[in-house]
């Protein structure tokens, strides 16, 4: 939600919209965020590269979502329809 947030500060012209969805299932667990931002992504070998970080590395947002993912047995996608990026998450609900 942090990434979501602060790409919703360099929108111009639209509102800014962040949308929020969680679903639990008997065997699993989906999020979905999407957010607007200003169009500008940078990426380095299909890696997101952080504006925080002068778009030279990768910031740590979503190295944690995959690690989180791969941790619980999910499964992570990102999408860009325009000016809103989407990251969908199912994480598997019989953790041990």
């Amino acid at each position: 939600l942090e990434n979501a947030i602060e790409a919703c500060m360099y929108v111009k012209g639209d509102q800014p919209k962040i949308k929020l969805c969680a679903k639990k299932r008997t065997d699993c667990i989906f999020i979905t965020i999407d957010n607007t931002f200003n169009g500008i992504l940078e990426n380095n070998d299909g890696v997101l590269m952080s504006k925080k970080r002068g778009y030279k590395k990768s910031g740590y947002g979503n190295k944690s979502m995959d690690a989180i993912a791969e941790k619980y047995g999910g499964q992570i996608k990102r999408e860009i329809n325009g000016n809103i990026y989407q990251v969908s998450i199912i994480i598997n609900n019989n953790i041990d």
